[in-house]
């Protein structure tokens, strides 16, 4: 029994006709919501106004559906121009009652997670079920990754500061992605396991798992301190740990990236997995095209206004690394071995006190030669990892993984 097994049987045709019922009164509530902030920015905002014909003329639609051979075409005008208004109108609504009743702020906020935990499942579970092309699901699920991490912006006054941690973390966007992957999966019949039952390997293969599971420890540390390492020897060991000092900030942060990147990496590899499932070369294109997107999606930083060769640097990192834990993943089946990897390496970096470049920093960029070193670093204990046989066990870790 895979972990999702019990949830699918709540999963009926009585659901799904609540489900539609419910997916109606959200667009209603939406509608409602537009309104109230054209009223509110008194018709100056000509994208409140555009918000609420376009959420009527997609209410009506959605009503003559069943009259109007127009299902698929509209499920797809749910699912992509939905979600994005449903976010914005979400997003608008708790700023706009913030600054009114800042006083209610920790009410608002609270009421706004519960919402922003649910509000898009209706959407999916209605509407995804008629995306049949593979390639096309691959799409709809970057689209709700990026969709989740885009939306989260609350404006917290800055003397509620767990709340503001709690909002700029990626807490909310991993709790919220959970039960978005269960509806994904159920809706396109995918039966995943998360963690396969530990098999036997042979002497060379437990090796080759123990020296990885080494590394990611190892990596862990080297990542954060080949930034600011004075001398070539504490590049790779002899590190200052009297200089890594967690704070809330650093474990929120930390555990954020586990839920959210984790999360979402998990769900591209499973749905990658199932596209490439007949093709040769499943297991590359997985890992590749995973990889790609964990480090494509950190030029999100743009808008924070983050230098974009400070962010293509980090991109660059994020791919290597990216790519080293889904083989971990693959040739392991223990997700919780990744998840501890990416939260350790995440804590040590948010917690480190010591600032200022290190001895990299005497041959050129430190950004580009630290973060170049770690993608090396990833990149050949991946390639170590495909050697000999051991393509073969993530092979069969991987159909055993989408045939639960």
């Amino acid at each position: 029994m895979n972990e999702f097994s019990l949830l699918f049987l709540f999963w009926d045709a009585n659901f799904m006709k609540k489900s539609k019922i419910i997916f109606l009164i959200e667009l209603v509530l939406n509608i409602i919501a537009a309104v109230f902030l054209v009223i509110n920015n008194s018709f100056k905002n000509l994208l409140d106004v555009g918000v609420v014909f376009l959420l009527l003329l997609l209410l009506i639609w959605n009503f003559l559906r069943r009259k109007i051979e127009i299902s698929l075409k509209l499920s797809w005008l749910n699912l992509m121009i939905l979600p994005a208004i449903f976010t914005y109108c979400l997003n608008t609504v708790a700023n706009v009652l913030l600054v009114k009743y800042p006083v209610k702020s920790v009410l608002i906020a609270i009421i706004y997670s519960l919402l922003f935990l649910v509000y898009l499942l209706p959407v999916v579970i209605t509407n995804a079920g008629l995306v049949k092309n593979k390639y096309a699901r691959v799409f709809i699920a970057m689209y709700y990754i990026v969709l989740l991490l885009f939306s989260e912006n609350l404006h917290m006054n800055d003397y509620l500061s767990s709340f503001v941690n709690w909002s700029h973390s990626e807490i909310l966007n991993g709790l919220a992605l959970i039960p978005i992957i269960f509806c994904l999966f159920k809706s396109w019949d995918i039966r995943a396991k998360l963690n396969l039952k530990f098999r036997r390997y042979s002497n060379i293969q437990l090796i080759v798992l123990l020296v990885a599971v080494f590394f990611a420890a190892w990596y862990s540390f080297f990542h954060s301190y080949v930034y600011i390492a004075p001398t070539f020897s504490q590049l790779f060991w002899n590190w200052d740990f009297s200089e890594i000092i967690p704070t809330e900030r650093a474990v929120l942060w930390s555990l954020g990236a586990i839920l959210f990147e984790e999360g979402f990496r998990y769900l591209l590899i499973i749905v990658l997995l199932e596209v490439f499932k007949v093709q040769r070369g499943q297991i590359e294109l997985t890992i590749f095209l995973s990889a790609l997107f964990f480090g494509l999606i950190h030029y999100a930083g743009l808008l924070d206004q983050g230098p974009i060769f400070i962010i293509s640097t980090q991109a660059i990192f994020a791919f290597g690394y990216g790519c080293f834990l889904a083989t971990l993943y693959l040739y392991s089946g223990k997700f919780w071995l990744v998840l501890l990897s990416h939260f350790s390496l995440d804590l040590i970096a948010f917690s480190l006190s010591a600032g200022g470049g290190g001895i990299l920093s005497w041959y050129g960029n430190n950004d580009l030669l630290s973060n170049g070193l770690s993608m090396v670093f990833a990149l050949v204990m991946t390639l170590i990892m495909f050697l000999g046989k051991q393509r073969k066990i993530m092979q069969e870790n991987a159909a055993r993984l989408i045939n639960a």
